[in-house]
């Protein structure tokens, strides 16, 4: 009997041991994609003259509305056009820019010279 329940705990811890290391299936979930804004064209519409004769309806294109140009406004001359901050300085804009990767690759090391 003690022999059937040292079989049974062990195949217990070894069945927890096993369900406790496996990793979840990954659920895909969907993002959100854009949707282009549809373009209203100018169509004809058929409408009908009101008159004493039978006459053939005559087709009146229809407009539509222009969309307005949207003019980009000047941005003052201390503030930086990235970050949108106030700077102290005017001279500090006009630094330029650097970035430095430093590769951390195998293949690069030990990175000396720096």
């Amino acid at each position: 009997m003690r022999k059937r329940t040292c079989y049974f705990g062990l195949m217990l811890i070894t069945l927890l041991l096993l369900g406790g290391c496996s990793t979840p299936e990954p659920v895909a979930t969907p993002t959100p994609t854009r949707t282009p804004v549809p373009q209203v064209a100018a169509t004809a519409t058929l409408v009908p003259l009101p008159t004493a004769t039978l006459a053939p309806p005559t087709a009146m294109p229809t407009t539509s509305p222009t969309p307005e140009a949207v003019a980009a406004t000047p941005l003052p001359p201390d503030v930086n056009p990235l970050t949108g901050e106030k700077m102290a300085s005017e001279a500090v804009l006009d630094r330029i820019p650097i970035a430095i990767k430093v590769s951390n690759s195998p293949e690069v090391r030990p990175q000396s010279g720096l």
